[in-house]
């Protein structure tokens, strides 16, 4: 709402369930006060897991997450971006897998 992009990118790839990834958020247009990501398991119920990013500089956020182990294997995971702009709060759903690492 109101124009503005964001561009999420994970490090290392693949993403392993029992590693520390980081989060690299680019966000144009938007200018929240609070970015934080929400990961849930899509096909499986692993409750939500919250990782607030910082402030890397201008427009740029990141975090470290570990999130927690599938046993079943490989796992499709919903990192959805939560942005606090003023009086709104925008979520925005990404997808990737995990490997059981």
């Amino acid at each position: 709402p109101g124009g503005g992009s964001i561009e999420l990118m994970i490090e290392p790839r693949p993403v392993a369930t029992s590693r520390p990834f980081t989060l690299h958020a680019h966000i144009e247009g938007l200018h929240p006060a609070k970015v934080a990501v929400d990961f849930s398991g899509v096909e499986m119920n692993m409750g939500i897991t919250r990782l607030e990013l910082l402030s890397a500089g201008g427009d740029r956020y990141s975090g470290q997450i570990t999130l927690p182990v599938c046993v079943t294997g490989a796992m499709l995971w919903q990192a959805s971006v939560v942005l606090e702009t003023g009086d709104k709060v925008i979520s925005i759903p990404f997808l990737f897998r995990t490997t059981h690492g």
